[in-house]
């Protein structure tokens, strides 16, 4: 029930803001995550979407970094602050009832999944970002070497 809203919530973003990315990445994540997990685990059950909501935090996060476009790092602003400290505490062996594994599993299969799909869904180019502004070098030097 906990990863519910999680699941939903990153799951919206992820479709609505990537949408040809999302069909090949979340089913890649799944399977991914699981088999990292088979290779990974300790002889326990593991039950839950929680491999699946570590992926799609991951592949948000990871995908505003390899992109590089404002839109992308905003999102991924936005996934730190409100999952950052709860997703990274579950990476941790802390509580013996939670699969860490799947979390860890979830997040690299999310990583792997953003490396693999950067180029899918490129940022829309409005007018107003190709304006020239007069007299105005630090923006353009800005632009051109963190943002290409």
């Amino acid at each position: 029930m906990a990863n519910t809203p999680p699941l939903f919530f990153l799951g919206f973003l992820v479709l609505f803001f990537y949408p040809h990315a999302s069909r090949k990445a979340v089913p890649l994540m799944y399977v991914l995550s699981g088999a990292i997990l088979w290779v990974i685990g300790r002889s326990a059950i593991h039950i839950g979407a929680s491999t699946i909501v570590y992926g799609l935090a991951a592949f948000l996060f990871f995908s505003g970094i390899t992109r590089r476009d404002m839109r992308s790092i905003g999102l991924a602003l936005i996934v730190v602050f409100l999952y950052g400290g709860s997703l990274s505490m579950g990476l941790l062996p802390v509580d013996t009832g939670v699969s860490w594994e799947g979390h860890l599993s979830g997040g690299i299969a999310g990583v792997i999944t953003a490396l693999l799909y950067r180029k899918d869904d490129p940022p829309k180019k409005y007018s107003w970002e190709d304006e020239e502004d007069e007299g105005d070098e630090r923006r353009r030097y800005y632009r051109d070497n963190y943002f290409t």
